[in-house]
């Protein structure tokens, strides 16, 4: 009778102390691990390093709020929706591949959340978009490499984003798509099917120190600022932009934008370089400065409808169609730009006031 009221007695505290022991082991940690090695069954385990967890979308569900995802060795490991702020880093010299055969690679879509993707590579296999970015505070993409999707290698329609140091390309209609803030440096975007980088309604963009090439098919824009409602502000400080159909082109047919072009390369383009393009209820004014426009096909700058242009320091050589050709808008042309060898001559339409050295 002892016996059994002993062990009634003490029953509550083990029951209690083995629900303890389940909670913790379940409980999420502020780092997690992934691995090639890994198992399904060690989210249960928190992913630690001694017991890693195989998938991203295992480690994010054990990961707290602004937490880490640690790669630990070369693998694929998966798609992965992140509605929490989180980090998720592959150390250099690691291959940390996800395949997409639908949908998005990495969707993020939390409210005020920060995320950091760093060392990934993202590739369509039939997916839709590398990374969408669907709602956040802000979006860092860090040494990725994207490729080979249906749709966009990044798509972004909310918060503050940063890329920097990554590669995209093969897209079928777009390298990078935003409508919101974002910073681009060092990024590569090549044989994109119809725009390297678009920037919308809304767009708020800088581009700096990378280049867009290769984009030909679609409607070939290697860079593209589109309005219909609200304003865009652009600025490309030291871009190259090669081997598209048209370089770069702001296009309002409502809204305003605005795009700096500043120490850029604008260079063999089949079509024009540079254009300043709307309709009568647009607004697009591009201002190109200390700039190389050369060998497009096309005219070097050029202004379409009311479109407004205005070039300093630049130099712009051997494009096909004029170096400055207006239709039916204004160009203003500043002091110090180098304009010659361009074909059939150097300026046609409505250029004032000239100066060229």
């Amino acid at each position: 009778m002892r016996r059994l009221y002993m062990i009634l007695m003490f029953a509550p505290i083990f029951v209690g102390a083995v629900i303890a022991f389940a909670s913790s082991a379940r409980a999420a940690a502020q780092r997690t691990f992934v691995a090639s090695y890994g198992v399904a069954a060690n989210s249960a385990l928190n992913c630690s390093i001694a017991k890693p967890c195989r998938q991203f979308s295992e480690a994010i569900g054990v990961t707290i709020s602004g937490g880490e995802i640690i790669v630990l060795d070369s693998a694929g490991y998966g798609p992965v929706t992140i509605t929490q702020s989180v980090t998720i880093t592959a150390p250099a010299g690691i291959y940390a591949g996800i395949s997409v055969f639908s949908g998005s690679g990495v969707t993020v879509d939390g409210t005020g959340i920060d995320v950091t993707l760093e060392g990934l590579t993202i590739t369509g296999q039939g997916g839709v978009d590398g990374i969408d970015f669907l709602h956040g505070a802000t979006l860092t993409i860090e040494r990725c490499r994207i490729s080979r999707f249906t749709n966009a290698g990044i798509d972004q329609e909310r918060g503050k984003m940063l890329v920097t140091n990554t590669a995209i390309s093969d897209a079928a209609n777009v390298g990078i798509a935003t409508v919101a803030n974002a910073v681009i440096e060092h990024v590569v975007v090549a044989n994109v099917g119809g725009i390297g980088i678009l920037v919308g309604d809304g767009g708020n963009v800088a581009i700096r120190n990378s280049s867009v090439s290769g984009v030909s098919g679609g409607i070939g824009r290697g860079i593209y600022v589109d309005t219909f409602a609200a304003a865009a502000t652009v600025t490309l400080d030291a871009v190259s932009v090669v081997g598209c159909a048209v370089g770069i082109n702001a296009f309002s047919s409502g809204g305003a934008s605005v795009v700096d072009v500043v120490r850029s390369r604008i260079s063999g383009n089949t079509l024009d370089g540079v254009v300043s393009q709307t309709v009568p209820s647009g607004s697009a004014l591009v201002h190109v400065t200390d700039s190389l426009i050369s060998n497009n096909g096309g005219a070097g700058l050029l202004t379409q409808g009311v479109g407004q242009m205005t070039a300093s320091g630049s130099t712009v050589v051997s494009n096909k169609q004029y170096g400055f050709n207006s239709s039916n808008g204004g160009m203003f042309t500043m002091q110090n730009n180098q304009v010659r060898d361009n074909a059939p001559s150097n300026v046609n339409g409505t250029v004032h006031p000239l100066s060229f050295n």
